[in-house]
């Protein structure tokens, strides 16, 4: 283990009396043999105890414990993401996390327990540590698949998001000077990213036009939605800096998908929820989160069947703080939001939802895709843009690209894509 860490994990001991109790000593880490360390693109994680030594000298463990850092630095573009990404989920479990709870306790049963972090600045690197619940321990389980949940899990997704953006709307009816103070705070951490991505982006959402433009009765919706995505890079900071003067304008999570939450069960059935890697959070419109389930987590038959009443469980969701708000929006004003900012959840689809449908339908992966001299990567954003756009292109086969068709024409049918001058762009009024 690293020096940082064990230095951290040290002082760690030394200084939480409330979670180890006076005069204690960390003698070491106890390593999780039930989990493996996970590691990803944005970080890295480790699971098990600390080992410490209390003020009788018997050797206890601790909590069972998430370590997650930043994997190996990359490019230097890429640790600049990566960083911003690990100051923003910090600061909301460090700052914005505590004030809501202030206002209201129930903000923390929507996350895991928040030990503590560290970030030390060297001349040439930067060192970071979260500590966090391990959820597991809590009989917290993985959704059941990547891609498509099925109505209980999105039912019980759609209301935990409600009520986190609640917190939002009460802290600007409680303390609206501190509330946008932490909130404008939050990084813009998609803006290092953008310029080497929107190309892949772009063509990745052609994926489903290009389909969609071999049926006849879609033709004159074509020209529109190339438009859009020929405007991705607008669309996208319109989404991440314009939303931030929207007076409907929340805390996003920012990544609300399956793989970003865990759930407990009752006999087979969804009961709990805990949202986890905020890491993206941002200011911005309710329908960033929302769209992301009803878009990437649910297929076209759920859509079909449970649109109203997953907006309607959105909205409970919203109405359940203890503490009255006056100002919620309405369920109007969330269909708006929808009809006006869902489109960006299709470029997030484009891509993301592929590779969900690859892994769940145990199809090639992503990195069995990869040309011979790319096999070895383990980091997809250092393979060049031709590399992406080529395995982005094939992933998940024929089923991927007839649910991407299936989102464009849902978006066709609810307003969110409308069949008029392209002039303005990406909305629905």
């Amino acid at each position: 283990m690293k020096l940082f860490i064990e230095n951290f994990l040290k002082e760690f001991v030394q200084n939480r009396e409330d979670v180890f109790g006076t005069r204690c000593e960390c003698v070491g880490f106890e390593y999780d043999m039930n989990e493996d360390g996970v590691k990803g693109n944005q970080s890295d994680t480790i699971s098990g105890c600390i080992r410490y030594r209390n003020e009788n000298g018997i050797i206890l463990l601790s909590p069972p414990l998430v370590l997650k850092a930043p994997p190996p630095p990359y490019s230097c573009m890429v640790l600049e993401a990566l960083l911003f990404q690990f100051v923003n989920e910090i600061f909301v479990y460090g700052h914005i996390l505590p004030f809501f709870a202030h206002l209201e306790t129930s903000v923390l049963e929507l996350f895991p327990k928040f030990y503590g972090s560290r970030t030390q600045t060297y001349p040439e690197s930067t060192e970071t540590i979260i500590l966090l619940e391990n959820l597991r321990y809590s009989s917290y389980q993985n959704a059941p698949c990547k891609s498509f949940l099925d109505y209980a899990h999105l039912s019980l997704m759609v209301r935990s998001l409600g009520k986190f953006h609640a917190f939002s709307y009460l802290a600007k009816q409680l303390d609206p000077v501190h509330f946008h103070a932490y909130a404008l705070s939050l990084n813009p951490i998609h803006a290092p990213l953008i310029g080497k991505f929107m190309n892949v982006l772009k063509i990745n959402g052609e994926r489903g036009l290009n389909n969609l433009a071999l049926k006849s009765e879609y033709q004159s919706f074509i020209p529109v939605i190339q438009h859009l995505l020929n405007n991705t890079e607008q669309i996208y900071m319109s989404i991440f800096k314009n939303e931030r003067n929207n007076p409907w304008a929340v805390v996003c999570h920012g990544d609300y998908l399956s793989n970003n939450v865990m759930f407990k069960y009752d006999k087979g059935q969804p009961t709990h929820l805990k949202m986890f890697d905020l890491s993206i959070s941002t200011f911005s419109s309710p329908a960033l989160d929302l769209a992301l389930v009803l878009y990437i987590n649910a297929n076209q038959e759920t859509r079909d069947l449970f649109w109203d009443q997953l907006i309607d469980d959105y909205c409970d969701g919203l109405s359940s703080l203890p503490i009255p708000v006056t100002k919620l929006p309405s369920r109007d004003t969330i269909i708006k939001e929808l009809q006006s900012k869902a489109f960006y959840s299709y470029i997030i689809a484009s891509f993301f939802l592929p590779i969900l449908v690859a892994e769940d339908l145990k199809l090639e992966s992503f990195q069995q895709l990869l040309p011979p001299e790319y096999a070895l990567c383990n980091n997809s954003s250092e393979l060049p843009v031709n590399v992406l756009r080529d395995v982005g292109l094939k992933i998940g086969g024929e089923t991927a690209t007839r649910h991407l068709v299936d989102i464009l024409k849902d978006m066709l049918n609810r307003g969110i894509i409308q069949n008029s001058s392209p002039s303005n762009v990406g909305h629905g009024s």
